[in-house]
């Protein structure tokens, strides 16, 4: 299968109806290189200019700003639901660090816990008891 593109020649006929020839889009492009800018239609007689017939060639991507365009009720839909969507897990996220928050006053919270922290005996001994060297050292202190 081979496929050619072309386009439509430029001229209107006598009854405003377009002129019935294809101009092959390969063989155009050839003749701008060759720098003949003008090519002659073998229906109306006409000589076309090759730019203008470039011109009217279909374009082989579609323009994305048309497209969004055309889509843009669409596009609009598909942005609100990711806006939406990113709001509920934004909602989370904050939701899920206000209650570590709550958890950690409340451990914090707690006197205990506190004294113990700030103990300066935290990582000394905590019962300990006293054996005279010299015996009746209390009797006669120096």
């Amino acid at each position: 299968m081979r496929c050619e593109v072309t386009v439509p020649c430029l001229t209107r006929c006598e009854d405003g109806k377009p002129c019935g020839w294809r101009f092959e889009v390969k063989k155009l492009i050839e003749d701008k290189k060759n720098n003949r800018p003008k090519r002659p239609c073998p229906i109306c007689n006409e000589w076309q200019g090759i730019e203008q017939l470039l011109h009217n060639a279909p374009a082989a991507r579609p323009n994305p700003l048309e497209e969004l365009l055309f889509n843009s009720g669409e596009t609009i839909r598909i942005l609100r639901a990711i806006y939406q969507r990113q709001e509920t897990q934004q909602d989370q996220i904050i939701g899920r660090s206000d209650q570590s928050d709550a958890a950690n006053r409340e451990l914090l919270s707690n006197d205990g816990l506190m004294q113990a922290l700030v103990d300066e005996a935290k990582g000394g001994p905590r019962l300990f008891s006293f054996e005279l060297v010299e015996p009746g050292f209390w009797d006669r202190p120096k």
